[in-house]
């Protein structure tokens, strides 16, 4: 098997395995019951969700298991009962068999990456304005600040795809 694959195959093992993992869950009766969104899809829809917008990836993930879909209400939701650490832990694991990689694209023996900066304009609510800050010549409309790590693809040639994205506040 070549190194690809070998890479995708244990990103689905790691994928299987998580529902068995004790830190996975907030609550302990969270993802015990037969639902649409379990953990291993909410996860799934996290690794896609770099390169399309939540619906988009939601609707893409159940038209692949051939289901009708769900909002991305839903999915946050379901995602709020998925520990934090447990899924930094998850990703971490993936970067890593991914970056073992030696068939990657380099520059010199180095990854090349390029990372974009953006405003995110938000919907203008008093709660919004708390926690992201505000832009804008009054400095009064909700703003997040967000980034987007891109890298060379070993699937699209030449073109850089997205590898990560923040959203992160600091207007205040």
């Amino acid at each position: 098997m070549d190194k690809k694959g070998l890479a995708v195959d244990m990103t689905q093992n790691h994928l299987n395995r998580c529902g068995d993992d004790p830190d996975l869950r907030l609550k302990n009766n969270a993802f015990t019951r037969k639902r649409k969104l379990t953990a291993k899809r909410i996860l799934m829809l996290l690794l896609q969700r770099l390169s399309y917008s939540l619906q988009l990836g939601t609707d893409k993930l159940f038209e692949h298991f051939e289901e009708e879909t769900v909002s991305k209400q839903a999915f946050s939701k379901a995602r709020a009962n998925l520990n934090p650490e447990f899924v930094r832990k998850f990703a971490d694991g993936i970067a890593e068999i991914h970056a073992q990689d030696p068939d990657a694209p380099s520059w010199n023996g180095m990854r090349l990456i390029a990372i974009d900066g953006t405003d995110i304009a938000l919907e203008n609510s008093e709660e919004l304005k708390e926690v992201f800050g505000c832009s804008g010549s009054k400095r009064n409309a909700a703003t997040a600040l967000g980034s987007m790590a891109y890298g060379p693809s070993t699937t699209a040639g030449s073109r850089l795809t997205p590898l990560m994205s923040v959203t992160w506040r600091s207007f205040t």
